[in-house]
């Protein structure tokens, strides 16, 4: 019983330290992070370009964006303490209620993963130009950068990935949800 005892020991305050690294992490971005507003109509200056056979929605009035070394620090921190793999996966279920992100069918899959990303940019660092982004196969997303273009993100693996006419990150006929 006592070994029992220590191990939750141990799983509580290996939680903790991962939990005490994510709030510093999370932080130093903020403290570093200098969004640029910008109105809904430059956001869809920089959709049509690119998404013109696509159907988009601009929901607000003022949109935040972030230039392209800061998506690669924000892929970063989704990648380390959003997306846990390994002994990190127990530390994980002592943030939260529920089971890690992981894949299952149907159940969280991709627009699940989407929806998520979506949330954390607006949440933690009042990013809200990224859009949840779908096609008839596919849910990934879709960020503006600050100095104008954008960057597809698949937040399965934190990775950004190129946009295509058809296929997984085909934006012919894709629906953009801002």
């Amino acid at each position: 019983m006592m070994q029992r005892v220590k191990a939750f020991g141990l799983f509580v305050v290996a939680g903790l330290t991962l939990r005490v690294r994510r709030h510093v992490a999370y932080a130093l971005f903020r403290f570093r992070l200098a969004p640029t507003p910008h109105d809904g109509f430059w956001l869809g200056q920089q959709l049509f370009p690119r998404f013109a056979q696509s159907h988009w929605r601009i929901l607000d009035r003022l949109y935040y964006t972030i230039d392209a070394s800061t998506i690669d620090r924000l892929l970063a921190l989704w990648r380390k303490y959003e997306l846990p793999t390994g002994k990190q996966r127990y530390a994980w279920l002592t943030r939260y209620t529920e089971a890690p992100r992981h894949y299952a069918p149907d159940f969280y899959d991709c627009d699940d993963f989407a929806l998520d990303f979506t949330a954390w940019c607006r949440r933690e660092f009042r990013i809200n130009a990224v859009a949840l982004a779908f096609n008839a196969v596919h849910a990934f997303n879709v960020v503006v950068k600050a100095g104008g273009g954008v960057v597809l993100v698949e937040p399965q693996n934190g990775q950004i990935v190129k946009p295509a006419i058809e296929g997984l990150y085909g934006m012919n006929g894709a629906e953009l949800l801002f």
